[in-house]
């Protein structure tokens, strides 16, 4: 992360895959709790060092097919999820893609929805947002959980 602000990928969209952090989270059945995990070290790195950007955990979504409804349990995010590893982002404060190209909210820690406080993980301050958007004449889905 410290890497990203020093040669400014954050303009690129530059990402980092979990699996690139600690092969334990290579697993697929990983995915979500390792990917909380990063984000909240990642998180503690931030407020150390830029508090003024926005870290992101990014899941990517299967895409083929008719548009399928967003995720609202962690079992409909496991089912849902591509082949990618969930990668951590660095977003400028205000310029988030859920901003700029236009997210849905989802509510990540009311019950029956997303459950990203699973694990006792202390992620109270995140938000969680759903986009579809195209990009290169290719259609993507991903949740984002930021702080």
């Amino acid at each position: 992360m410290l890497s990203n602000l020093d040669r400014r990928g954050f303009e690129q969209f530059d990402d980092l895959h979990i699996d690139q952090i600690d092969e334990s989270w290579a697993d697929r059945s990983a995915w979500i709790d390792g990917g909380l995990e990063a984000l909240q070290d990642a998180v503690g790195l931030r407020d150390q060092h830029a508090p003024n950007f926005t870290v992101a955990l990014a899941y990517s979504l299967v895409v083929h097919g008719p548009p399928t409804e967003s995720p609202h349990t962690s079992s409909d995010l496991a089912a849902q999820m591509d082949c990618s590893p969930p990668s951590l982002y660095l977003f400028q404060k205000g310029r988030e893609p859920w901003i700029e190209r236009g997210g849905v909210e989802l509510e990540p820690f009311a019950g029956g929805s997303i459950a990203f406080s699973q694990g006792g993980l202390p992620l109270g301050r995140a938000q969680c947002y759903y986009m579809e958007f195209e990009q290169g004449g290719r259609r993507y889905r991903s949740i984002f959980v930021a702080s």
